[in-house]
């Protein structure tokens, strides 16, 4: 009797739905075991070898998900014949790396089979099919990251918070979505750390500091149930600090073209700040007055190297420094 080998691939986004014992992962498994069980009924015995599990991985792209990256090795080796999962979206979320996957399955004759979709690649009228729904779920995808973006801005534009970090000196609103409040603790920290910079004139001196009486940077977990610490601050984090309009109260729209010429730019997709919903850590006087000891960006003078906080060599004067690096490097904690 033919045998049928067989291998699952099941994928989740986050550790959180990766972490749930009888959520998606278990969900998709399921559905492949049935399917499996009901087509032993056909003559030619099924049976399920091995289960590519991808826990945490987006699905945009193909290089980035060992399990995937292990069962194209095992397919070289001729480990199995069909490839089973839930939906498309599970395997790739891109058209042009779908289509490419299926022309190497089919190099090495093995078949796909998407339950959702009813995917069958074994007939010239499957493959076109199969073209067809992979073109229409890119153009959904990228219809959904249009309306996502427009939506951020919207709510940009009135002043919320959008995510992307945590804003150290506010915590969440757990009750008013967008909404920040004050963290007393941090807030004094982010007081003492603008006064320092108008007192040394230094981020180094102010990282330094800072570390040196102990403070550290927010401990909190992600969305996605990722714990991240407290540690001490680095250059960097310093640096986004004393550039960041929430502690005047301000929203940045359009942050990712903040360091862009807006010239060039419509007036839709230029940076601007605009009010924003919670109350200010940072008087203005003092947010101007940092903003204009200078620009936080190395240009042409000395910045920080990863070394900076280290004792000078024997017999040399003065600090570890690089010099004409386009991007700021971090002192180490």
């Amino acid at each position: 009797m033919k045998e049928k080998r067989c291998v699952a691939y099941i994928r989740v986004s986050t550790i959180r739905q990766a972490e749930e014992q009888e959520g998606s992962l278990a969900n998709q498994l399921h559905r492949i075991e049935r399917y499996i069980e009901a087509k032993n009924g056909d003559g030619i015995v099924w049976r399920l070898d091995h289960v590519y599990r991808e826990e945490g991985i987006s699905g945009k792209d193909i290089e980035g998900r060992p399990q995937l990256q292990k069962l194209l090795r095992d397919m070289e080796l001729g480990k199995f014949d069909v490839v089973i999962f839930t939906e498309l979206s599970r395997i790739s979320r891109s058209g042009h790396d779908f289509l490419g996957l299926t022309d190497i399955f089919k190099d090495h004759n093995v078949e796909f089979i998407s339950l959702r979709e009813n995917f069958d690649t074994t007939s010239a009228t499957g493959r076109l099919i199969t073209t067809v729904l992979v073109a229409l779920a890119q153009f959904e995808r990228e219809q959904t990251v249009e309306r996502v973006r427009a939506g951020m801005r919207a709510r940009a534009e009135r002043g919320l918070y959008n995510g992307g970090g945590q804003v150290y000196g506010y915590d969440l609103d757990p009750e008013r979505k967008g909404y920040l409040f004050i963290n007393e603790k941090e807030a004094q920290v982010v007081k003492e750390l603008f006064g320092l910079y108008l007192e040394k004139g230094s981020i180094a001196e102010v990282t330094k500091e800072l570390n040196e009486r102990g403070y550290r940077t927010k401990e909190y977990t992600t969305r996605q149930g990722n714990f991240k610490p407290a540690e001490p601050f680095v250059w960097g984090t310093i640096r986004n600090v004393l550039r960041n309009p929430a502690y005047i109260a301000k929203k940045g729209v359009n942050v990712k073209n903040r360091d862009l010429d807006q010239s060039t730019l419509s007036e839709e997709d230029r940076y601007r700040l605009v009010e924003a919903v919670w109350e200010p850590l940072i008087d203005i006087d003092t947010f101007s007055q940092v903003q204009s000891q200078q620009d936080f960006s190395c240009g042409p003078q000395l910045c920080p190297h990863r070394f900076t906080f280290l004792p000078p060599l024997p017999g040399v004067s003065g600090r570890w420094f690089k010099q004409e690096a386009e991007i700021p490097l971090l002192p180490p904690p």
